[in-house]
C-alpha cells in the first residue's frame, strides 16, 4: 500500500503509522500526529483508505491510538461493526467508538461512543455489552459503572446491570455517594 498522504499546512508535525490492517478492499491505518513545536497535544486517528492510499474516512481518537476490533452485531438484520479505541495522554481516560460497517468494510454510521477511565466490550451469553467504569474523583477506577447492551438495533442503557445512574457518554468522573 502506498504511504498515506497527510497534509497539515497550518501545523507541521510528524505522522507516525502504528498499525495497518486490510479488511476487504479497505485499509485501516492507526496513526498518531505529533506537532513539531510541541505546543499542541498529539492527535490520533484511524484512517480508512482505499488501495491507492486515498483516505475514505478519518476516525478521530483524541490523543492516543489504542487499536480496533471487528464485531458481528446480532439482530433481525445482522451486521458488522468496527470498534476503535483511543484516549488521552494528559488526562488518563479511554474512548471507544463503534461504527457500522458499510460497503467494502468502510465505516458508516456511528452507533455508540463513550469515554471513561476504563471501557470494555463484553460478548457473553448475556449478549453484547459495553461496560464503562467512571473515575472516583480521587484517581483510579470507581465502583460506578454504566452498562449499555446491544438490543439488535442500538446500544441501550441497562439499569439492571449498571451500578450508577446513566451518565452522558463523555462523562469521565463521578462523585460517589
Amino acid at each position: 500500500m502506498p504511504v498515506v498522504e497527510w497534509n497539515q499546512q497550518e501545523a507541521p508535525g510528524t505522522l507516525e503509522v502504528l498499525d495497518h490492517l486490510q479488511r476487504g478492499t479497505a485499509h485501516y491505518v492507526g496513526v498518531e500526529w505529533w506537532p513539531t513545536d510541541h505546543a499542541e497535544l498529539s492527535q490520533a486517528y484511524v484512517l480508512v483508505c482505499d488501495a491507492a492510499g486515498q483516505v475514505l474516512r478519518s476516525l478521530p481518537l483524541d490523543e492516543r491510538f489504542d487499536g480496533w476490533q471487528f464485531l458481528d452485531l446480532p439482530g433481525d438484520a445482522p451486521r458488522q461493526a468496527v470498534v476503535v479505541n483511543g484516549g488521552g495522554r494528559a488526562h488518563i481516560y479511554r474512548g471507544l467508538w463503534i461504527y457500522a460497517l458499510g460497503e467494502d468494510h468502510v465505516p458508516g454510521d456511528l452507533l455508540f461512543e463513550t469515554r471513561a477511565v476504563w471501557v470494555v466490550i463484553e460478548d457473553s451469553k448475556a449478549g453484547l455489552r459495553v461496560i464503562r467504569s467512571l473515575d472516583n474523583m480521587v484517581g483510579g477506577h470507581s465502583s460506578a459503572t454504566n452498562v449499555h447492551r446491544w438490543d439488535g438495533q442500538h446500544f441501550q442503557f441497562d439499569a439492571q446491570r449498571s451500578t450508577w445512574p446513566e451518565e452522558p457518554p463523555d462523562t469521565r468522573r463521578v462523585w460517589e455517594r
